[in-house]
């Protein structure tokens, strides 16, 4: 039968840090991902890229995807070669790495949640979205998450601006106004890593449903599997 789960997978990649258990990691990755991986500078990068590497895989592979060919699409989108009934996003923030995989198109993001941003608001949100942000400390980046996210899963990149659609957070959900494309949205927020705003946004889902919990993975126990 066919999974009709929208699920989000995550891991603190704090472990990597240490060398063995990230020299370990780097190793099971495929060959793109580890010659990305070293050719970042920092450690915290690496650290980033390789937990990434290892969260989609074991994810994939719970979703019957052992062997997954990882290709590029328009601008830049990664898809599964020869898979239409399966997608996936990732995101990291600061320790944390996050893996959505769906049978629709999806997106995801994870933001560390930094003192002292909101002043900069009007630059990236729009009036009614500000007035939002406004609300609480936190309203920051629970928007920050969503826009990123729909902007994620419509694949358009840096060629559609924050500004140019606007979310609306309600009582009764979460909505988008936008001119992009004539599919329609769904939005679900994560609320389970202290510190950190998640959220994902599916195109077009349908039938399928939002697991309601994250599933937490050990970097530890992924190498071992």
């Amino acid at each position: 039968m066919l999974d009709l789960k929208i699920r989000l997978y995550a891991a603190d990649v704090r472990t990597l840090s240490d060398r063995q258990i990230y020299e370990k990691a780097l190793s099971l990755l495929d060959d793109d991902r580890r010659e990305r991986t070293d050719r970042l500078r920092n450690e915290a990068g690496q650290r980033l890229s390789a937990g990434a590497g290892l969260l989609l895989k074991a994810a994939l592979s719970l979703a019957g995807e052992e062997q997954a060919k990882i290709v590029c699409g328009e601008n830049g989108k990664p898809y599964i070669e020869g898979r239409a009934d399966l997608f996936f996003n990732l995101s990291h923030s600061k320790d944390m790495v996050i893996c959505a995989v769906a049978p629709c198109e999806v997106g995801c993001d994870v933001e560390f949640k930094r003192p002292s941003v909101s002043r900069i608001a009007d630059r990236y949100y729009t009036p009614e979205e500000q007035i939002f942000t406004a609300l609480a400390p936190d309203n920051f980046f629970r928007m920050w998450t969503l826009k990123e996210s729909f902007l994620k899963v419509t694949g358009k990149g840096l060629a559609l601006a924050l500004t140019d659609f606007s979310i609306n957070v309600s009582e009764t959900g979460i909505s988008v106004s936008q001119s992009v494309d004539e599919r329609s949205y769904s939005f679900k927020e994560y609320f389970s890593f202290d510190g950190y705003c998640c959220s994902v946004c599916a195109a077009d889902m349908g039938s399928c449903s939002f697991e309601e919990h994250v599933i937490s993975c050990d970097i530890e126990n992924l190498i071992k599997q």
